[in-house]
């Protein structure tokens, strides 16, 4: 039990670590767009908001990928499943 804990937290981390790069890249973008001109600020809005969704839903696979490189390290995904399939629905 000691070494699943041990295991699912040292993915979690790095997963926290992924996630906290590229939040710190998005705010850092969203500065950089908002200290400029602030005309059309509607349209600026929506494009920053696709922008950044678009960048987590990139993180969040890099994230899925890193929990199906373990699942088959450790060989925790059933036989006949594909890892990173797996990975996503749990």
């Amino acid at each position: 039990m000691l070494r699943q804990f041990s295991v699912g937290a040292a993915v979690s981390v790095c997963n926290f670590l992924i996630h906290a790069l590229v939040m710190t890249a998005v705010v850092r973008v969203t500065h950089s767009t908002d200290a400029r001109k602030r005309s059309r600020h509607s349209l600026r809005l929506i494009y920053v908001s696709v922008a950044t969704i678009s960048v987590l839903m990139a993180a969040h696979a890099c994230e899925v990928i890193v929990w199906s490189l373990a699942y088959t390290i450790v060989g925790a995904a059933p036989a006949n499943a594909d890892p990173v399939y797996f990975a996503f629905v749990n």
